[in-house]
């Protein structure tokens, strides 16, 4: 099977879960840019026991929980704190970890 061939028809899919987790549409389109990357790279990888759209919402799943900033992105622009964007800043721009 040629996971290239396959992976055009899951892209509304994906980019849907994507969306569901982002709650953004830039960062949707990241999560599953980089979630094809990684599957294309991977797709001998692909256990025979799993369906191919299966494996690739583990693998944007996956990508997503790793970022720790997503998840503060969310957070502030749930509670659209000045305090957030602040901790953000002091994260991004001068990476420490605001005492709490």
């Amino acid at each position: 099977m040629d996971f290239s061939l396959i992976l055009p028809d899951m892209l509304p899919r994906l980019w849907s879960f994507a969306l569901r987790l982002t709650e953004n549409e830039y960062e949707a389109e990241e999560l599953v840019y980089q979630a094809c990357a990684r599957g294309l790279e991977d797709s001998h990888k692909l256990p025979r026991d799993i369906s191919p759209p299966d494996w690739m919402f583990s693998i944007v799943y996956s990508i997503w929980r790793a970022d720790p900033m997503g998840h503060a992105r969310r957070h502030c622009t749930a509670k659209k704190s000045s305090l957030c964007s602040q901790h953000l800043f002091q994260k991004n721009v001068c990476g420490i970890d605001p005492p709490r």
